[in-house]
C-alpha cells in the first residue's frame, strides 16, 4: 500500500515537471516572436513606402550658389589694390567677380567662367575697370567676348590678348626702367613738380597714333613712344600712382572732333593735397606724325570741371561708382604762373608785355598763354604773328625768329624761339 502511494506521487511530480517545461518553452517562444516582430516593424518603418511618390528636391536645393564675397586674400591677387580708386568702390560680390577676371588675365587664360554669373551691365562695368583702373594689364586691349546663359546672365568671357607671355615679360622689364628714371627725377621735388615731370615725359616722348595695337597701353606709350588717349591717360595714372599720388583714368566720349577714329576719350583726375584736378595730355598734344619738337601747352593741366567738361561726358558705370569733383584752380598751370588772360585782358598790348617779361638771352622759350574768352583768342590768332615779329626786331633787338603753335581746344598759344631754321612744323 505504501509503495503504491509513492508511485502515484512520483507520477504526479513527473507530470508537473513536464507541464512546467512546456509552459517555459511557450513563454520563450512568445518572447522570441516579440523580438522578431519588433525587428520586422523597425525595418518596415525605415524602408520607403513604394506606394507613395518619391520626395522631389526642394526649390532651394536647385537654386544657383550664393555669390561669394572677396576676402583679403582674394584682393591680394590684384597688383597695387590700394591704388585702385574704382575697384575699391565695388561691392564685396562684385570684387570677387573682378578678382576672377583679373586672375584669369594675369595667367593669360583664354577665358573665365564665373562662380556666379554677372549681368551684362555689371560685366561692362567690371571690364571698364579692368582696362582703365588696372593700367598694369598691358597684355589686353580691352576687347572681350561674353557668352550668355538662358537667363541672359554672363556665363563665360573670352579675352583678346595683344602680347604673349614672352613679350609681356620683356615689356615689364622696359617699364621698370622707365619707372626708375621717373623716381630718380622726382626725388625731393614738390608734388606739383613731380606731376609736371610725368606730364612732360609722356608729352615730349610720345607721338599720337590711334591705330597701333599697343597705343592704348602704358607699354606702347612709355616704351614704344606711340599712344592714343587711352595710352596717355593710363600712363599718367600708372606713373603718378607709383610715385605716391591718388590718380584715376576717366573714360567717356568727346564731341569736339568728328574726324577722330574713336569717339571715346579718356583723361585723368589727380589728387594733390586735398583737391582733385583734371589733366588731359591728349588734348594738349600738338605733335604731328613724325614730328616730336612741339612744346607742351599745358592747356588742360590741373583744370577745373568747368574748363574741361563742356564737350565730353563720363561713362555711366564710373558715375555710378562716384567721380571726384574738381573745383579748385590754384594749381592750374596758366593761372598759377600768371599766363592766363581773363576776359577783357587778351589784347595785343598785354601779349607784348608778356613777351618782354619772359625774354631771355636765348630768346623767348616755350611761352604758353591761355585765353578765357573765345573771341579774344580768335583775335590773337590774327595779330600774334605781327606782335611777336615786331617785338623781336624793334624791342628785343636780338633778332630771333619764333614759331607760334596753337591749340584751339584749350585756347592757348605757344611762342618758342626757332632753334633750327629747318624746323618749320609749328609756324
Amino acid at each position: 500500500m505504501k509503495n503504491r502511494i509513492l508511485f502515484i506521487l512520483a507520477v504526479v511530480l513527473c507530470i508537473s515537471l513536464i507541464s512546467g517545461c512546456k509552459k517555459a518553452e511557450t513563454v520563450k517562444t512568445q518572447a522570441s516572436d516579440i523580438e522578431i516582430s519588433d525587428t520586422e516593424i523597425s525595418e518596415e518603418v525605415s524602408a520607403p513606402d513604394e506606394s507613395e511618390e518619391a520626395v522631389q528636391p526642394s526649390e532651394e536645393s536647385s537654386s544657383p550658389p550664393v555669390p561669394k564675397k572677396a576676402s583679403a586674400e582674394d584682393l591680394a591677387k590684384i597688383q597695387d589694390y590700394d591704388s585702385k580708386y574704382f575697384v575699391k568702390k565695388l561691392t564685396a560680390e562684385e570684387k570677387y567677380r573682378f578678382v576672377e577676371l583679373y586672375e584669369a588675365v594675369s595667367e593669360f587664360r583664354e577665358s573665365v567662367a564665373f562662380y556666379t554669373p554677372p549681368t551684362d551691365e555689371e560685366l561692362t562695368k567690371l571690364m571698364i575697370l579692368l582696362n582703365y583702373d588696372c593700367p598694369e594689364l598691358i597684355q589686353i586691349n580691352g576687347d572681350y567676348f561674353p557668352e550668355y546663359g538662358p537667363d541672359d546672365t554672363v556665363t563665360l568671357v573670352k579675352f583678346s590678348y595683344i602680347l604673349d607671355k614672352n613679350e609681356y615679360s620683356s615689356a615689364v622689364k622696359k617699364l621698370s626702367t622707365v619707372l626708375q628714371i621717373i623716381k630718380e627725377k622726382t626725388e625731393g621735388k614738390t608734388d606739383y613738380e613731380k606731376e609736371k615731370i610725368v606730364y612732360d615725359r609722356i608729352f615730349r616722348e610720345t607721338e599720337y597714333i590711334e591705330d597701333d595695337k599697343n597705343a592704348g597701353s602704358i607699354y606702347g606709350t612709355l616704351c614704344l613712344h606711340k599712344g592714343r588717349c587711352e595710352g596717355f591717360s593710363k600712363s599718367f595714372e600708372w606713373l603718378t600712382r607709383k610715385i605716391g599720388f591718388e590718380c584715376i583714368t576717366l573714360m567717356g566720349h568727346q564731341s569736339w572732333s568728328t574726324q577722330a577714329l574713336f569717339a571715346s576719350h579718356s583723361w585723368n583726375t589727380i589728387k594733390i593735397g586735398d583737391n582733385w584736378y583734371n589733366v588731359d595730355i591728349t588734348c594738349d598734344n600738338t605733335q604731328k606724325a613724325g614730328v616730336m619738337t612741339n612744346p607742351p601747352n599745358y592747356g588742360f593741366f590741373n583744370v577745373s570741371d568747368d574748363k574741361i567738361m563742356a564737350l565730353r561726358d563720363i561713362e555711366k558705370p564710373l558715375i555710378g561708382l562716384g567721380v571726384p569733383v574738381c573745383k579748385n584752380e590754384d594749381l592750374d598751370y596758366h593761372i598759377m604762373n600768371g599766363l592766363y588772360f581773363k576776359k577783357g585782358e587778351g589784347t595785343p598790348e598785354n601779349l607784348k608785355k608778356m613777351l618782354k617779361t619772359h625774354d631771355t638771352d636765348q630768346g623767348i622759350q616755350e611761352l604758353t598763354v591761355k585765353y578765357e574768352s573765345e573771341d579774344e583768342y580768335k583775335k590773337a590768332l590774327e595779330y600774334s604773328r605781327n606782335v611777336v615779329d615786331s617785338y623781336s626786331v624793334n624791342e628785343s633787338g636780338k633778332g630771333f625768329k619764333y614759331l607760334i603753335y596753337r591749340s584751339d581746344l584749350s585756347k592757348t598759344l605757344i611762342i618758342d624761339v626757332m632753334r633750327n631754321t629747318d624746323n618749320v612744323s609749328g609756324g
